[in-house]
C-alpha cells in the first residue's frame, strides 16, 4: 500500500508539472508570435525591401505554427491532469507552482546502496521467492505417504437363549467386537505415485530464485542508466541556460540595432529571434526531464525525495 501511494503522489507531481511546462512553452510560443509581429510591424514601418518583408512574414508564420503545436500540447496534457486528478476532461487549470532545476546530489554508490535496501521490486520479488518456499516445504510434507488408521467402532453383545429346564439352561454368550481399518495411500495428492504437486513446487521455487536474481539485476541496470542520464541532463540544463541567456543579449542587440538603419541587419534579426525561440524552448524542456529523471530514479529505488531537496 505504502509504494502504490508513492505511484500515485508521484504520478501526480510529474503530470501536474508536466502540465506546468506545456503551460509555459504555450507562454513563450504566443510571446515569439508577438516578438514576430512586432518585427513585422518594425520592418514595414521601416519601408524594408520586400525581402525583408516576406522573411518577417515567414518568421511570424513559423511562430504561429509553433503556437498551433503548443496548444494542441497543452490540451493533451490538460487531459491527462483532469485524468489524474478525477476531473471532468477540459477543466481548465493555471498552475503557478514552477518546476525548480536541483541538482542531484547523491553518488553512484550511494543510490545502488538505497536501491538494494529500499527497492519495491527487489522486496516483492523477495516476498515470492519466501512465499514459494514455504509452499515447498508444505509439498514435501505432503508427499510423505502417513498411513491412515481408522476405527470403526466398538460392539458389545449378549445372546441367552432359554433351553429346558434350569440344570440344563445355556447360560449363553457374550460378544466384543472392535473395529480398525489401516490404509496407505498410492494415488492421489499424498500418494507414493504421485509426486507431481512435489515438482511443482520446486520449479515455483527456482523461477522465483530467478526472478529475485533478475528484478536486482535489471532494475540495478535502471538505477545505472537513470542516474547517468541526469548527471547528463543537468550539462544540457547549464549549456541551455547559457544558450538562453546569451540569445536573450543577441536578440536585445538586434532589437536596438534596427533603429539604426546603418547597423540594421534583417538575417541577423531573424536568427537571433529563432535563437531565442530555440532557446527557451529547449530549457523549458530541459528543466521538465530532469525533474521527471529524478521521480522515476526515486520511485525505482523506493525514496520520497532525496536529500537535496529536503534543503
Amino acid at each position: 500500500m505504502h509504494e502504490t501511494e508513492r505511484g500515485v503522489r508521484f504520478q501526480v507531481i510529474q503530470t501536474v508539472f508536466n502540465f506546468k511546462t506545456r503551460q509555459d512553452l504555450l507562454d513563450v510560443a504566443q510571446r515569439s508570435v508577438e516578438s514576430c509581429e512586432s518585427v513585422l510591424s518594425l520592418v514595414r514601418g521601416r519601408k524594408s525591401s520586400r525581402a525583408d518583408v516576406a522573411s518577417a512574414e515567414i518568421d511570424l508564420l513559423n511562430a504561429r505554427n509553433i503556437l498551433i503545436q503548443s496548444q494542441t500540447a497543452y490540451s493533451q496534457a490538460l487531459w491527462d491532469l483532469n485524468l489524474v486528478l478525477g476531473d471532468p476532461i477540459g477543466h481548465p487549470y493555471r498552475v503557478k507552482s514552477e518546476v525548480k532545476f536541483i541538482k542531484f546530489r547523491m553518488t553512484l554508490d550511494d543510490v545502488l546502496s538505497v536501491y538494494r535496501q529500499n527497492a519495491p521490486a527487489i522486496h516483492d520479488a523477495r516476498k515470492t521467492y519466501e512465499q514459494r518456499q514455504a509452499e515447498l516445504r508444505i509439498a514435501e510434507k505432503n508427499a510423505l505417504p502417513l498411513p491412515v488408521l481408522q476405527f470403526s467402532g466398538f460392539n458389545f453383545g449378549y445372546n441367552f437363549t432359554s433351553v429346558g429346564t434350569f440344570p440344563n439352561r445355556d447360560p449363553g454368550n457374550v460378544n466384543f467386537s472392535l473395529g480398525l481399518a489401516l490404509s496407505i495411500p498410492i494415488i492421489g495428492d499424498g500418494g507414493f505415485l504421485f509426486q507431481r504437486a512435489l515438482r511443482q513446487a520446486e520449479v515455483r521455487v527456482e523461477a522465483a530464485e530467478v526472478d529475485l536474481r533478475n528484478a536486482a539485476n535489471v532494475n540495478e541496470v535502471r538505477a545505472r542508466g537513470l542516474y547517468t542520464t541526469l548527471l547528463q541532463l543537468e550539462y544540457a540544463v547549464d549549456l541551455n541556460q547559457r544558450i538562453f541567456k546569451q540569445s536573450s543579449d543577441v536578440f536585445e542587440a538586434s532589437l536596438s540595432a534596427l533603429q539604426n538603419r546603418s547597423l540594421y541587419n534583417r538575417l541577423d534579426l531573424k536568427n537571433a529571434l529563432e535563437q531565442l525561440r530555440t532557446a527557451e524552448l529547449a530549457l523549458t524542456s530541459s528543466v521538465l526531464d530532469h525533474y521527471n529523471a529524478k521521480l522515476e530514479l526515486a520511485n525505482l529505488i523506493g525514496v520520497d525525495r532525496f536529500p537535496e531537496e529536503n534543503l
